[in-house]
């Protein structure tokens, strides 16, 4: 599953404020799903936090949901 995929199943379970992922976030997401070493530099508001958050998240529903 791709992080879009991952990220709309986990919508349907928790209640997030916003609907959709920035590309940048996406890439980064991408990135720590697959077990690569990542630095980003995002702007203030960017939604640095979601990239703590989600993966743990997105990690167990991908074992879950195939």
């Amino acid at each position: 599953m791709n992080v879009s995929n991952l990220f709309s199943e986990l919508c349907k379970t928790f209640s997030f404020s916003f609907s959709s992922l920035k590309q940048e976030q996406e890439s980064v997401l991408d990135l720590v799903l697959n077990k690569k070493d990542v630095i980003a530099c995002l702007p203030t508001g960017f939604g640095k936090s979601a990239l703590y958050v989600l993966p743990p998240l997105m990690m167990d529903l991908r074992t879950t949901v195939k």
